[in-house]
């Protein structure tokens, strides 16, 4: 009975390109590629972009990538979702995620809010059971 309730663990697959995105190219991005091929895809149909603010971070601070880690940490060590890229700009840090229903995102909001509550923090999700947003995101060969 003690296995009815485990979470089903996938193996998700872990190797980022780094490019430039927009005209300007200031932006950068980071994007876990061999999600393209992911089968596990409807098991993660809504897309939400948690998007922090930079401003929230003394230039000084190890926060963004402690919040990173920690986010990593909500999502993908949980089982409850998957984090597909990371997009930085001069003004935010956008942590593109895939996850499993609706109370997923405001939920991990409310952890990552707990955990750092002077970071700005903006979140937005809609039904992506295709990974529309993902794709386009992937860099054209």
């Amino acid at each position: 009975m003690r296995n009815f309730f485990r979470r089903k663990q996938y193996e998700i697959p872990d190797s980022w390109a780094v490019c430039h995105v927009g005209g300007d190219r200031r932006a950068t991005m980071r994007i876990n590629t061999p999600l393209e091929g992911f089968v596990h895809k409807a098991d993660f149909s809504i897309s939400t972009v948690f998007a922090i603010s930079l401003s929230s971070f003394d230039a000084e601070s190890d926060i963004p990538i402690i919040f990173e880690d920690a986010l990593f940490e909500q999502l993908q060590d949980s089982g409850l979702g998957i984090i597909a890229a990371i997009v930085t700009n001069s003004e935010t840090r956008d942590f593109i995620t895939y996850v499993k229903n609706e109370k997923s995102g405001p939920k991990t909001k409310q952890l990552m809010r707990a955990n750092f509550p002077t970071v700005q923090m903006d979140i937005s999700s809609q039904a992506d059971v295709e990974w529309s947003l993902f794709h386009n995101l992937l860099p054209s060969l």
